[in-house]
């Protein structure tokens, strides 16, 4: 809860006359002179024209700052106000702690005080040394309070700027997936319209299910591979003989967070490069474990591998370029994208993310 102003501006007060009041406290005391009560009310009284004046001085102070640009015109409107502030508090300090000291003191002791002009040029010389210093102590706070309002900028137009970054990634991946379905659909109309048309159904369904989510949205990896079940729908109907599919998730690992349709390129690679390439039935496995405090995510095709010169910085394809990117914005410097060959053949995506519940 933001405190009020005036709060702020009172306790700042209360913590500057606790300080004189201390210093003057310690004084008598080192100079074996009996403690006064009525020197801790002086002290205050010295004080209550500053209070009072605060609002007047923190105008100035915002008005009128030392900034790169605005400086030399500041100092002189300073000098002037500090010079005016000065008079007017040092005649309503000299004048309460005179009244004071009458009303406290016996009348030897007040007719030992010196005159009431000396008093009010000594407490206007104090009063305007302190003005400055109030002003630097001020203008320090305020470079601060800039420094931090130009990092919370900072930090928001970054996070704007990658917002919009994800958008134009996720939007690549929407076009680059219909046009592989709707190009398996044409295949299948060439030699068997029921099946085509059982592709273009279930096509419709993933891409009401996909064009549903936030471009930046996390989803539970439950809910990932309910995506891909709808895509490995589509491309049964393609491979009806020669997909097998095995999905091994832990059960810890279907609760975990992951950014939306990050499998469906790296399955759809696995389907296009491995199971497509051969002639022969392929096999693809999805896996899904926690360990820790990271989420590992692999899958897994038999075909061909890839070929000795493929590297991932480099490679062309749209779906696992925007991959990456899409990773590297998420959780720049926490993440890992892989592709390897198996020592069995075929090919090895792994993703490493952290492990966060949705």
């Amino acid at each position: 809860m933001r405190v009020p102003r005036y709060f702020q501006v009172f306790a700042v007060w209360l913590g500057v006359v606790s300080i004189f009041v201390l210093q003057r406290l310690v004084g008598d005391v080192f100079r074996d002179g009996p403690i006064r009560p009525g020197i801790v009310l002086l002290e205050v009284i010295y004080w209550v024209p500053w209070l009072l004046l605060a609002p007047v001085l923190i105008w100035l102070a915002r008005r009128f700052p030392f900034t790169h640009g605005e400086w030399r015109q500041s100092v002189g409107i300073h000098l002037v106000a500090g010079f005016a502030f000065a008079l007017v508090e040092a005649a309503a300090s000299a004048v309460a702690e005179r009244q004071l000291v009458v009303a406290l003191e016996s009348q030897a002791f007040v007719s030992r005080l010196p005159p009431l002009g000396a008093t009010w040029a000594v407490s206007c010389v104090v009063a305007m040394w302190k003005y400055w210093a109030f002003l630097g102590i001020w203008t320090a706070f305020a470079a601060v309070r800039r420094s931090r309002e130009r990092e919370l900028e900072a930090a928001k137009l970054e996070s704007q700027l990658t917002a919009a970054r994800l958008q134009a990634l996720h939007s690549r991946l929407h076009p680059h997936f219909l046009f592989n379905a709707l190009h398996s659909a044409s295949m299948l109309a060439l030699v068997d319209p029921e099946a085509a048309n059982r592709t273009l159904a279930r096509l419709a369904d993933l891409l009401r299910d996909t064009l549903r989510e936030q471009p930046d949205a996390d989803v539970s990896l439950a809910r990932e591979l309910e995506t891909i079940q709808r895509y490995l729908d589509v491309e049964r109907i393609r491979f009806p003989d020669r997909l097998r599919i095995d999905v091994e998730v832990d059960a810890a690992a279907l609760n975990a967070r992951v950014p939306t349709l990050l499998l469906q390129p790296l399955v759809e690679n696995a389907v296009r490069h491995g199971v497509a390439a051969t002639t022969a039935a392929g096999h693809l496995v999805i896996r899904g474990r926690r360990e820790g405090a990271r989420l590992v995510l692999e899958v897994e095709d038999d075909g061909p591998g890839l070929p000795r010169e493929f590297r991932l910085a480099s490679a062309s394809g749209v779906g696992l370029g925007a991959t990456a990117a899409r990773l590297a914005l998420l959780h720049p410097g926490n993440h890992q994208l892989e592709l390897a060959n198996r020592d069995e053949g075929g090919c090895r995506a792994t993703v490493t993310l952290p492990y966060r519940a949705a």
